[in-house]
């Protein structure tokens, strides 16, 4: 929109925030999303350096599914911490345990803390050795959460843990590696999953 000479008074809003500067030793906290439902929550709380890509992995999801028109998702909000150390040492620095995390220190985070269909959330783990490209050996990805019976269409989340069990486990076949995928036991903590890293 443009202003004509004779429009005055305009109203502007300026983004002040500097773009190009490579992070400094922080600690963000970000909320994004789109459509007014509660479908879908994505959460990465330990993103930046502290558990690197994790942040973008969530983006990624969001971003794929704001414009896929997917039937009966209208909305999907996306919740990511971001912790940055120049010279490393972002994980010593800012990581926050899965089970220290709560609204009550993340004001954003309060923003979603209502019932969501859905909630992904992406962590990282250490599992032993590094790999060349592609998924590094030990790689373990774990589903569940702590949701039982049945969701709000009647269906039973045990089954719905299964069959995205297997869609994982087919998509990742295509690639060398074969990663376990692994259903959490529902009392699990994603402490104990991690082995208290994530």
């Amino acid at each position: 929109m443009w202003a004509e000479p004779g429009d005055l008074p305009v109203q502007a809003l300026a983004n002040t925030q500097v773009v190009d500067l490579p992070p400094q030793d922080e600690f963000t906290e970000h909320l994004t999303g789109f459509g007014a439902s509660r479908d879908l929550a994505v959460i990465a709380p330990h993103g930046g350096l502290i558990e690197e890509h994790t942040n973008a992995q969530a983006d990624l999801v969001l971003s794929g599914l704001s414009g896929a028109r997917i039937k009966h998702l209208g909305g999907a909000k996306c919740w990511v911490c971001k912790g940055f150390r120049p010279g490393g040492g972002a994980a010593e620095r800012w990581h926050v345990t899965s089970t220290d995390i709560s609204e009550h220190s993340f004001p954003k985070l309060k923003a979603i803390m209502s019932a969501f269909t859905y909630a992904v959330s992406f962590h990282g783990f250490r599992s032993g050795g590094e790999g060349e490209g592609g998924i590094p050996p030990g790689t373990e990805v774990w589903i569940g959460g702590r949701a039982s019976g049945n969701n709000t269409k009647g269906k039973c989340r045990a089954e719905e843990l299964r069959l995205l069990q297997e869609l994982i486990q087919a998509a990742l076949r295509e690639t060398p590696d074969d990663p376990r995928v692994r259903i959490a036991p529902r009392a699990a903590t994603w402490e104990a999953v991690a082995r208290g890293t994530s």
